[in-house]
């Protein structure tokens, strides 16, 4: 993606595409049967449930600097809200980081929070709270922090900065890549 590219064209090149930018009224139908089917679920409470997933670090309320515990307090005060966050245990994060080392520029490195392995380890570990935990399962949408994984039920990711943001900050995929020690396909497959 060129760096020189502001304004409106800044995204053109996103690979969500949620509406036909011909026909901005696509998906009202959709919309419309989703809103009834929630107000229909929802009669009995005045707020969406809400699921909170988040990648909690070894001590959960550190994670994002806070924020992400704060968040999750502040929603807890307006909504019914769930935690399905993931705890990576202390042996696979251990077993993770050590697969996922590396040396670079004469330092060892370890890249495993954009691994493959760790996505697939997360989006099961959530897939599973969400079938096993029942308020999980009463959950209107889910509140995902960060890039998690794609949930099925509806979810929203929270994030302080975009992809494409960052990105656009750097020379492009292949600068911003290397300041993360990733590769490039690892920054396009999180996208």
């Amino acid at each position: 993606m060129a760096s020189s590219r502001s304004g409106p064209d800044l995204y053109r090149d996103h690979p969500v595409r949620l509406v036909d930018p011909q026909d901005p009224l696509a998906l009202l139908g959709e919309f419309r049967a989703r809103r009834g089917r929630m107000e229909e679920t929802s009669a009995s409470s005045p707020h969406p449930r809400i699921g909170f997933a988040c990648l909690w670090d070894k001590v959960p309320e550190r994670t994002w600097s806070y924020s992400a515990w704060n968040l999750r307090a502040a929603l807890r005060l307006v909504t019914e809200t769930t935690d399905i966050g993931v705890q990576i245990p202390r042996l696979p994060r251990t077993v993770l980081q050590a697969v996922h080392t590396r040396r670079r520029a004469g330092r060892l490195i370890t890249t495993w929070y954009y691994s493959r392995l760790a996505e697939s380890y997360v989006e099961h570990a959530l897939r599973r709270e969400l079938s096993r935990d029942p308020a999980a399962r009463r959950c209107d949408a889910v509140l995902t922090i960060h890039d998690l994984a794609a949930l099925p039920v509806p979810f929203f990711t929270y994030s302080d900065i975009s992809y494409d943001s960052m990105i656009s900050a750097t020379r492009g995929v292949e600068t911003y890549a290397s300041m993360k020690l990733i590769t490039p396909s690892t920054v396009a497959r999180r996208r």
